[in-house]
């Protein structure tokens, strides 16, 4: 399944669906998404021009952290974020993409990334290293960046027991070259030396 998804040029992600039939093009309620809106009228005067225009306010964060859609509550769908390359998330209250390189969010606000939150994580464990080679305390941030992953992945739903470890497999391949561990040493989702604990 995860070949799918490496394959895609861009995934459309329904962040705010419960379940696939719900589908993710749903009307939006402004009060919920931003609260009370703001205008605030501005004027800036430079020597050869003029430029006025509106800043909007809202009462409630566009942190998009701090949303709680369905869909990153997923097995399957942690997988599916992990390997594609472009990422366009309709969540409940906003719009973000994400590529390999960046991130966005298309209604505004904040694209960062707050140290502990889960994309933090897999920045730590799988960016590419800007050095040729990694000293032993870079590969021991990486694992201890994939360990915080796994901390939290059990806390996501899933319909089959079986497929949880099968979601997870992609995660420890895409560690394994980075710590120099090859991927015969990985059995869905965890390392072999590791499986005996």
């Amino acid at each position: 399944m995860a070949e799918f998804y490496k394959r895609a040029d861009v995934l459309v992600s329904a962040a705010s669906a419960s379940h696939c039939g719900e589908g993710f093009l749903q009307p939006r309620n402004v009060d919920q998404c931003y609260g009370a809106i703001y205008e605030l009228p501005f004027k800036w005067e430079f020597p050869n021009r003029e430029v006025k225009g509106s800043m909007f306010l809202c009462e409630k964060t566009l942190n998009y952290i701090l949303d709680e859609d369905p869909l990153y509550m997923r097995i399957w769908t942690y997988q599916e974020h992990l390997v594609s390359t472009r990422v366009i998330s309709f969540g409940t209250r906003q719009i973000k993409w994400k590529c390999q390189k960046d991130g966005n969010v298309v209604d505004s606000g904040d694209y960062l990334i707050p140290d502990g939150d889960l994309e933090h994580h897999l920045d730590e464990a799988f960016s590419p290293s800007p050095y040729s080679s990694e000293n032993l305390v870079e590969i021991n941030w990486r694992v201890q960046a994939w360990m915080k992953i796994v901390e939290k992945y059990p806390f996501r739903h899933y319909s089959r027991p079986k497929d949880r470890l099968l979601a997870f497999f992609e995660s420890i391949s895409y560690l394994a070259p980075f710590v120099g561990w090859s991927t015969s040493e990985c059995l869905a989702g965890i390392r072999k030396a590791d499986a005996a604990r």
